[in-house]
């Protein structure tokens, strides 16, 4: 509970999870930061951006994948290295697949030298599909990881 902050509910999917703790909405950071975000935001696709104040070493991004087809999505499992790797950002990827408070959730564990993300796909139990992209510095990951896993058990439907 004390790792744990704000309850984000998505209407649209019926997802509810706490953010992890100190990490806040981009509305609430300065100009800069929010244009940053923004850009990113346009770019991918993401609908809600949470970002730890605390540590200044992570973030949570939300997108909804309701234009995404379940076919598209066992392919994003068969091979996310071509689904999330195609820059070759990540040295590494890990993926697992699990049922948790009956929603069926993909997990890859993404990793390079300097970042580490957990990229989750919520394909069954919701309304329609939804990702959670928690990336982490790999600075801060040991601080963070506590957090993030809080926040993953957190996970539920509306």
């Amino acid at each position: 509970e004390n790792l744990l902050g704000l309850t984000f509910q998505d209407t649209m999917s019926h997802l509810t999870l706490r953010i992890p703790k100190g990490w806040l909405p981009l509305s609430s950071f300065d100009s800069a930061t929010q244009t940053k975000f923004n850009s990113l935001k346009d770019e991918i696709g993401f609908q809600d951006v949470f970002i730890d104040s605390l540590q200044q070493g992570g973030s949570l991004m939300i997108k909804s994948l309701i234009n995404i087809d379940t076919v598209a999505i066992g392919n994003m499992y068969r091979d996310p290295e071509t689904a999330f790797n195609q820059q070759k950002v990540w040295n590494q990827i890990m993926k697992s697949s699990f049922y948790y408070n009956d929603l069926l959730i993909k997990q890859f564990l993404l990793q390079n030298n300097d970042l580490v993300s957990f990229k989750l796909i919520i394909s069954e139990g919701l309304s329609h599909p939804i990702q959670l992209d928690y990336i982490l510095s790999r600075n801060t990951y040991m601080l963070e990881v506590k957090k993030i896993e809080s926040s993953i058990g957190s996970i539920n439907s509306l």
